[in-house]
């Protein structure tokens, strides 16, 4: 058993690596992984943690422990088989921290998947709550898949606060919408309820008016990335006027994929993701990709389309 996951990349390029556990939530990211690999041509590496213990087990009982845990990752590769026979599925048996070695396990992969539960919260004796970290410490994209039915779902949503900052992402998310075939719909959320209410009406309507102004640019920016990017693909904007996670979860519910930046903004507080990433992990609803961010807040890209709005929004905000 290796005590790391350098023997994951060994199936690095055109892998996704799955980590399994054995719960329900697990088998979710299975199915979701296999589907997508069939689709896209990959193969699926599953990867299962075991935890370090702080006294090792006597030697016979270590191979036992082994021989035990490899039969079970053999029973979850016959399962990703009768899902989608003709993908090649791999596994690693890894040893240590369950956060660091699926974070190590990303590296030169396409993506990582890992299971949750409908609240968020992964389910199953392994990863526990902190897998939410896995979306700023990964090197790869992160899928996060909910223990939920996925009939009747369709098309992609992808979130975006700052277009130019998120090319990635959107590029992402228009890569989905054509390779699927689903409409794209681009949304953007602003909120204005952490000022004052004793503002003057006439106050609070210029905000409101300055918010909607430079929410539209910020989509008409994001749809002209999305379009260059997938010409082929349908695209639809949306602006919602409510706090970020609450706007994202509700404009996903009947998706089929919800792809978000990690919305971390402070560089001295590397390996976390922001708020509004945080708050849907906890509420997912539908399978949901994180994509790294590629600029700080305080390097915020905005265009020349964007810049005059968003300036004089701030003003007025501040005002």
């Amino acid at each position: 058993m290796s005590p790391t996951a350098h023997n994951v990349n060994m199936h690095a390029g055109q892998s996704i690596v799955v980590g399994v556990d054995g719960s329900s939530p697990s088998r979710s990211a299975i199915r979701w992984s296999m589907h997508r690999a069939a689709l896209t041509g990959a193969s699926v590496v599953l990867a299962h943690i075991v935890e370090d213990v702080m006294t090792a087990p006597p030697a016979h009982m270590s191979a036992e422990i082994t021989e035990t845990e490899h039969a079970f990752l053999q029973a979850e590769v016959d399962f990703a088989h009768l899902i989608e026979h003709g993908v090649s599925v791999s596994s690693s048996l890894l040893q240590g921290d369950p956060l660091e070695q699926l974070a190590a396990a990303s590296e030169h992969m396409v993506m990582l998947a890992i299971g949750t539960h409908k609240t968020g919260f992964v389910q199953g004796r392994i990863f526990g709550s902190k897998f939410i970290q896995l979306a700023a410490r990964a090197s790869s994209p992160v899928a996060f898949i909910p223990n939920v039915s996925t009939r009747r779902r369709g098309g992609i949503v992808v979130g975006v606060s700052d277009a130019a900052a998120e090319h990635e992402t959107i590029c992402f998310a228009a890569a989905e919408a054509a390779r699927t075939g689903h409409e794209l719909t681009i949304v953007h959320c602003w909120d204005m309820s952490r000022k004052p209410a004793a503002l003057a009406h006439d106050r609070q309507e210029e905000r409101a008016r300055f918010g909607a102004l430079f929410s539209d640019a910020v989509l008409a920016e994001a749809q002209t990335i999305a379009m260059k990017a997938q010409p082929q693909i349908l695209v639809r904007t949306r602006s919602v006027r409510r706090p970020a996670a609450e706007g994202l979860i509700d404009a996903s519910a009947a998706a089929s994929l919800l792809v978000i930046g990690r919305s971390h903004r402070n560089v001295s507080l590397p390996g976390t993701v922001g708020s509004i990433a945080h708050d849907v992990l906890l509420n997912l609803n539908g399978a949901t990709v994180v994509i790294h961010d590629t600029l700080p807040m305080r390097r915020r890209a905005f265009s020349h389309r964007t810049q005059g709005i968003a300036t004089a929004w701030l003003l007025c905000s501040d005002r």
